[in-house]
């Protein structure tokens, strides 16, 4: 049986790039801190470059839909100019897209719940005038709310009338 060799503590660290086939290359790391040879190093893709800058100047805090737009013609100028890959590009235009499709059922649930709503019935403090309940937002047709038990729901639905 063939003894196995020992790498010498001086000898270069190989190339660390493999082939398709699988095969490590053999040439010696161009550095003693790299991992690849000179020509895999010049072949190998430069690592991402951040774009959170450009593409979240004047957007804000994305609730509002002309901050998404800022941020999707940013990232189309980043696309034409060939600084951003497609598959990047489409995958934030994507995201951006249900951000922007989220905003109106933002706005109903802030406009429907306030913050004052966290507060238990009947509590108040000694500081505050009693304030009424704000009148119920007329809820446009399609979008009625759900009824609050399940039992109401299912006697709704089973006593619906057909159209």
């Amino acid at each position: 049986m063939k003894a196995k060799t020992t790498t010498s503590i001086l000898a270069p660290e190989r190339c660390q790039h493999l082939s398709p086939t699988g095969r490590q290359c053999c040439s010696p790391a161009a550095a003693p801190g790299s991992t690849l040879c000179a020509r895999h190093a010049a072949a190998a893709p430069p690592p991402p470059a951040d774009f959170s800058a450009e593409l979240l100047t004047g957007c804000g805090d994305f609730q509002r839909a002309q901050q998404i737009n800022h941020s999707l013609i940013a990232l189309y100028k980043l696309l034409a100019q060939g600084r951003i890959s497609p598959r990047q590009a489409s995958v934030l235009a994507y995201i951006g897209s249900l951000v922007l499709r989220s905003l109106k059922d933002v706005d109903y649930d802030l406009d429907r719940f306030s913050e004052e709503s966290d507060d238990e019935p009947g509590e108040e403090t000694g500081d505050e005038a009693p304030t009424e309940p704000a009148p119920a937002q007329p809820v446009g047709p399609g979008t009625e709310p759900l009824p609050a038990t399940a039992q109401e729901f299912a006697a709704k639905v089973l006593n619906r009338k057909p159209n």
